[in-house]
């Protein structure tokens, strides 16, 4: 296995084990996961209300010619209760889509996680290859988000407006027995 497989099992691994769904309500599975920005701590989320704020994280094969370009694979962020609506990067803004279309080699639902060094991720869109990155302009978190290039530079710390992290769904949550 290759140190990008291992890294990409890992974040699957970390991601299935720290989302809990033992009281979960019947939309949170194993894949469901919130993302939040570690420059705010704020979640990102699909429009409405606490209902919104968590994803189904779901692996997507890539391509050969992607492959080599994306060693982390891709995934899908999709919507918690519309099966087909997914994140979606529209040039420098996000927006929800159709996650059917990248059958049709449509890749802006597609989005590549970029281990770092302390556990967050850069979250890297396949479509434009741009990280999602928080602005600070005081608005909510879903109208100040923007991709720009991704940190690439090893040796450099990578400013926390770039780095997220996948935390358990947003859910009712009861003490465990």
């Amino acid at each position: 296995m290759t140190f990008s497989n291992l890294s990409r099992l890992w974040i699957l691994a970390s991601v299935l084990v720290l989302t809990p769904s033992l009281y979960a309500k019947k939309l949170i599975t194993n894949q469901s996961v919130s993302i939040r920005a570690m420059s705010t701590g704020e979640s990102l989320y699909a429009g409405g209300g606490v209902a919104e704020l968590s994803w189904n994280l779901v692996e997507v094969m890539l391509p050969g010619y992607l492959t080599r370009k994306f060693p982390f694979g891709a995934v899908q962020f999709r919507h918690i209760s519309k099966d087909d609506k997914c994140l979606m990067s529209n040039g420098f803004w996000l927006s929800v889509g159709e996650c059917s279309a990248v059958r049709l080699g449509d890749h802006r639902t597609l989005f590549s996680l970029l281990p770092t060094s302390s556990g967050a991720l850069q979250i890297q869109s396949i479509a434009t290859e741009g990280c999602l990155v928080v602005e600070s302009n005081g608005k909510k978190i879903a109208q100040s988000i923007r991709l720009q290039p991704c940190f690439t530079n090893a040796h450099a710390p990578i400013d926390l407006r770039w780095l997220w992290v996948l935390t358990p769904p947003v859910i009712d949550a009861k003490l465990a027995p």
